[in-house]
C-alpha cells in the first residue's frame, strides 16, 4: 500500500520503496547554496544552510495522483506535492527549475552563461515557466508542448511542439548549422535558433504527414 511506502521508516531506508519491482525510488539533491537570496529570488530561505531537497516517489500510477497528492498535505512543512506521469514529487516551496540556473549563474567558478544556454520545456504554462522567465536575461526558451493552446504568449516565440521529438529536431538543426560553419563569420546561438526552430517545425509536419526523412522511418 502506498501508505506503507510513504512511511518515515521506508523513506529513510535506501532502496526500500518499489524494491519488489526493481525501480529506483527517490533522488535527493542537496546543493550547497552559499548565497541563497540570489538562487531563490523572491523566496529566500534563511532557515537552512544546505539549500533544498527534492524527493521523487516513482511507480505511483496516474490514476492515484489526485487521491494521494491531496492526502499528502505538507504545506505546513513548506513542502509542495506535484504529479508527474508515473510519480509524485515533493519539493520545498520556493524551489523551481530556475533554482539550479540561478545557483550556477551566481558562482563565477562555473563560468556559466545564460546567454550561451538554451532551455527546452513541455509545460511553459506550469513547472517550466521559471525556465521561460530567463529569456529577458539572454537564455532562449523553446516550447515543445504538445498543446500549443496552453503555451503562454511570452513562451510562444520559439514554439515547436513534439515533446522529445521536437527537442531532438531543434538540437539536430543547431548541430547541422554548426557542422556546416566554414569558420568565416562567427554566429551566436540566438542568431541561429529561429532557423533551427523553423526547420524543426517543418520536419515535424512532414513526420505527421507520414514522410520518410533522411532515411529515418517515421
Amino acid at each position: 500500500a502506498i501508505e506503507d511506502a510513504l512511511s518515515l521508516e521506508v523513506l529513510r531506508a535506501q532502496g526500500k520503496i518499489m524494491q519488489e519491482t526493481n525501480e529506483v525510488y527517490m533522488c535527493c539533491n542537496r546543493p550547497s547554496l552559499p548565497d541563497q537570496t540570489k538562487c531563490f529570488g523572491a523566496h529566500p530561505d534563511p532557515e537552512t544552510s544546505l539549500g533544498v531537497s527534492s524527493i521523487s516517489l516513482m511507480g505511483v500510477a496516474h490514476a492515484l495522483h489526485e487521491r494521494y497528492s491531496d492526502a499528502l498535505d505538507m504545506s505546513k512543512h513548506g513542502v509542495s506535492v506535484s504529479a508527474a506521469p508515473n510519480s509524485l514529487w515533493l519539493k520545498k516551496d520556493g524551489v523551481d527549475k530556475g533554482t539550479p540556473l540561478r545557483w550556477l549563474d551566481a558562482d563565477a567558478e562555473f563560468e556559466f552563461s545564460l546567454s550561451s544556454s538554451l532551455a527546452f520545456g513541455d509545460s511553459p504554462h506550469s513547472n517550466d515557466a521559471p525556465l521561460a522567465a530567463f529569456q529577458d536575461q539572454g537564455m532562449p526558451f523553446v516550447s515543445v508542448s504538445a498543446k500549443e493552446s496552453t503555451v503562454p504568449p511570452d513562451a510562444a516565440k520559439h514554439h515547436v511542439g513534439g515533446l522529445e521529438h521536437g527537442t531532438a529536431e531543434v538540437v539536430r538543426a543547431i548541430l547541422q548549422r554548426i557542422d556546416a560553419w566554414d569558420g568565416a563569420e562567427p554566429f551566436t546561438l540566438k542568431q541561429i535558433l529561429p532557423d533551427a526552430v523553423t526547420r524543426a517545425r517543418e520536419t515535424l509536419r512532414s513526420v505527421r504527414a507520414g514522410e520518410q526523412l533522411d532515411g529515418r522511418e517515421v
